[in-house]
């Protein structure tokens, strides 16, 4: 019987032992626990209207969406976007496409990257640059990358050098250090 006492005790104090030892922390594991974890939700073939005042204002679709929860949230399209905006009644006023694109939700601000084009359906207008950044909260369009701009009705191309600034319906946007050819109707002698 003291056997099976002694044998008790020694199996307590071994595992008390065990237990102890095994208890003791890597710092740097530590650490690693300590860390914020960021979620990340993914979306694959993502369809997206928005509307504003209970009118359709832009149909969204890309292939992937990965929506970031952290201190700063943001939502990248990594494989890019396509978005339609319209205007009164659903007709497609103008469509953007980018390879890439990154919304930053705290600061309302869209960046598109990688073979940027916005096209105005109803003037035939196309820009076209590498990266632009919109700014929902001013309402504009804005980079310092060059810019390409085919302007339909006069058949012109403009580029500027150091891009451009518009709203974002670009029925007003100004290059900056423009170069191209550009027609003048009339006469300007007269």
């Amino acid at each position: 019987m003291q056997i099976f006492y002694f044998v008790k005790i020694i199996t307590a104090f071994a595992a008390t032992c065990f237990a102890v030892s095994s208890c003791e922390n890597d710092m740097r594991e530590v650490q690693a626990l300590n860390k914020k974890k960021i979620q990340v939700d993914e979306g694959k073939n993502i369809s997206s209207y928005m509307s504003q005042g209970g009118k359709m204002k832009a149909h969204l679709t890309a292939p992937l969406m990965l929506n970031y929860r952290t201190d700063s949230p943001y939502v990248e399209f990594p494989q890019g976007l396509h978005v339609d905006f319209y205007k009164d009644s659903l007709v497609t006023e103008s469509v953007t496409t980018a390879k890439y694109s990154k919304y930053m939700q705290n600061e309302q601000k869209i960046l598109l990257k990688d073979s940027v084009v916005v096209y105005n359906k109803l003037t035939g207008d196309t820009l076209r640059t590498q990266l632009l950044w919109w700014d929902q909260a001013k309402g504009i369009f804005y980079t310092d990358y060059p810019v390409d701009v085919y302007i339909k009705a006069n058949e012109q191309i403009l580029h500027g050098e150091k891009g451009l600034t518009a709203l974002q319906n670009f029925s007003k946007w100004t290059l900056h250090k423009t170069t191209g050819t550009m027609n003048v109707p009339g006469d300007l002698n007269q």
